[in-house]
């Protein structure tokens, strides 16, 4: 079977900076292309949008990292709430076993990965949680000398071993980057940093199928790092400020921060309801239902507990 086996691991996300020279220009992923990048080490992720009549810039993620580097958790954020968070978890050889989703509060999908001895993947199992565990789909994937198939999609790979069709989607590759074509009228181009962070991905169609491709929108991403993190690339921007989200969810208003910091809480007519200062990194205040304005370090956070 040749070096196709050595592909996939390349795009999962297995750690450091696995892309190394022009690797980072090929798909990062063809099962699942938001999870295949390696794995992120910035701070945070700044995404701005851009569409026809759109322009603004979000805080994307705030990630944390678990003590003995095996879980990295993804706070998704828009003003006074964080609506997603994603738990990343690797094996002792840094390789993603396991994604966790939840949707404002709510599991949403869960992801297992199965690999053999050689590192390949072998199986990914995935459950959608709108009820409990309701949807389920265990898939193995069936490896041949210059493809693989997938939920009866066949991937297929070149001589140099980058990828050019799945299914009937095509692919081709420029300096630091690939265009997924999608059809006649569709495209998408992806972009990456060398280290194989996503960039910049566009979306583009055309009325005809001979005619001139237009923009329909695009996401930049920005990854930022604290003056103390150690895999921070040269030319990348730093910030020291302490990173700080506040959110309420089901009975609770939540507080990431990465020192302690006093918290005031009050209820939307100025009574104050909580004095405290807290304790660790992720904690949770437990309130009743409503509207509330959260003060911390002069700032001051309006949220809603469900």
């Amino acid at each position: 079977m040749r070096k196709v086996w050595f592909f996939l691991p390349l795009l999962l996300i297995t750690g450091g900076m696995v892309f190394a020279t022009n690797e980072y220009a090929r798909p990062s992923h063809p099962i699942k292309p938001l999870i295949g990048q390696p794995r992120i080490l910035a701070d945070t992720i700044f995404v701005k949008y851009t569409s026809d009549d759109i322009n603004y810039e979000i805080t994307s993620a705030i990630i944390k990292r678990s003590k003995d580097g095996l879980r990295d958790t993804f706070y998704y954020s828009l003003p006074y709430t964080v609506y997603r968070v994603e738990v990343y978890k690797y094996d002792l050889n840094n390789r993603l076993s396991e994604l966790r989703s939840t949707f404002f509060g709510t599991w949403h999908v869960i992801q297992e990965y199965e690999y053999d001895s050689s590192g390949r993947l072998t199986r990914l199992a995935e459950w959608s949680v709108p009820g409990i565990f309701e949807n389920y789909d265990y898939s193995t994937i069936v490896y041949s000398d210059s493809s693989y198939t997938l939920n009866q999609v066949e991937y297929v790979f070149n001589s140099e071993e980058y990828l050019i069709r799945a299914g009937g989607i095509t692919y081709s590759y420029f300096e630091n980057g690939y265009e997924e074509i999608l059809g006649s009228h569709e495209k998408r181009t992806y972009h990456f940093l060398e280290n194989g962070y996503l960039s910049k991905r566009t979306f583009y169609q055309r009325v005809q199928e001979e005619g001139e491709w237009l923009k329909k929108e695009s996401w930049e991403t920005d990854y930022r790092y604290k003056d103390d993190n150690p895999h921070n690339p040269t030319g990348n921007i730093v910030f020291k400020t302490t990173s700080l989200n506040v959110y309420g969810t089901d009975g609770a208003a939540v507080i990431l921060s990465d020192n302690p910091v006093k918290v005031r809480i009050f209820s939307i007519i100025g009574t104050l309801v909580r004095d405290i200062q807290t304790a660790s990194s992720c904690q949770s205040i437990h309130l009743p239902k409503g509207i509330y304005l959260v003060m911390i370090e002069g700032k001051t956070y309006k949220i809603m507990v469900r």
